[in-house]
C-alpha cells in the first residue's frame, strides 16, 4: 500500500516527454507568451521534485535522463520559479 503523501505527489507528477519541446507555430513574443500560458505548467512543488529527480540522475550519473529534467525545467523561463530554473541551468551546464 503506498502512503497517501506519495500517491499525491506521483498523481500531480506529469512526466509526459512525448511532446514538443517548444511551441510551434510562432509568429511572435506576444504568441510565444499565450502558447506558453496554455501549456501545462508544473506547479512549483512539481518543479522541485523535477529538479531533486534530476540531482538524483546526476548523482548514478544517468545524464541523458538528468537532461531531459533539467532543459524541462530551463524551457519554463520566466514561467518558472525562478531560482529553480537558475539552479536547472547550472546543472544542465555543469553535465553537458
Amino acid at each position: 500500500e503506498m502512503p497517501e503523501f506519495a500517491r499525491n505527489i506521483f498523481n500531480n507528477l506529469d512526466l509526459n516527454l512525448d511532446g514538443p519541446a517548444s511551441p510551434t507555430n510562432v509568429t511572435s513574443a506576444s504568441d510565444l507568451e499565450n502558447k506558453l500560458v496554455h501549456r501545462n505548467i508544473p506547479s512549483v512543488t512539481d518543479q522541485k521534485l523535477r529538479l531533486n529527480l534530476a540531482k538524483s540522475y546526476i548523482k548514478i550519473q544517468d545524464y541523458e535522463t538528468a537532461k531531459i529534467l533539467l532543459a524541462e525545467l530551463v524551457a519554463l523561463k520566466a514561467l518558472g520559479q525562478p531560482d529553480i530554473v537558475r539552479e536547472a541551468q547550472k546543472h544542465l551546464i555543469q553535465i553537458a
